[in-house]
């Protein structure tokens, strides 16, 4: 992916910047070849992108949408998308599913990654994406309340297709 900064306000210097992403369009076609090749030997194409921005919830970043639609376009079956700790939207495209984020369905820190209270760089981050803690959880699991939701997928397979797929939240 490329990564794009603006200023928010053109003619005042150090105000906050705006990101604009897009995929990289030779790593796109790689992606795209490969799922039309999975898809030529295979009944079902699922696809688990690692991506997104973490931890602000509805926020999808540019390039999703577009990947994920090329990718179904190309082959893929469904997608299931990780990494933002929270989670995010389902679309249907083309009767295609594709969940952008399942949140954090099993997550763990190492016990050195376990510091109370939080180091600058966290609290830093923890401001940036308006985190607040669970005062119930902060020690063992250092993410907001919201991360705590989270979604298993549940597919139907029959007769070499992806007939249904649906989720439950827990």
């Amino acid at each position: 992916m490329k990564t794009l900064y603006d200023r928010l306000k053109k003619n005042q210097a150090g105000c906050p910047a705006i990101a604009f992403t897009f995929p990289v369009y030779k790593d796109m076609e790689a992606m795209l070849e490969d799922i039309r090749k999975a898809k030529s030997i295979a009944d079902i194409v699922i696809l688990s992108f690692h991506w997104g921005i973490h931890h602000m919830q509805f926020t999808l970043a540019d390039y999703q949408t577009p990947v994920a639609h090329a990718a179904i376009d190309a082959g893929a079956d469904i997608i299931l998308g990780t990494h933002p700790h929270i989670l995010k939207g389902i679309e249907v495209y083309k009767g295609k599913v594709i969940f952008y984020s399942l949140g954090n369905f099993a997550f763990d820190h190492y016990p050195e990654q376990r510091r109370w209270p939080p180091s600058a760089k966290s609290r830093v981050q923890m401001e940036l994406y308006h985190i607040e803690l669970d005062p119930a959880w902060n020690k063992t699991y250092p993410f907001q309340k919201n991360a705590r939701m989270t979604m298993v997928v549940n597919c139907l397979v029959s007769k070499d297709k992806l007939k249904k797929s649906a989720s439950c939240r827990l």
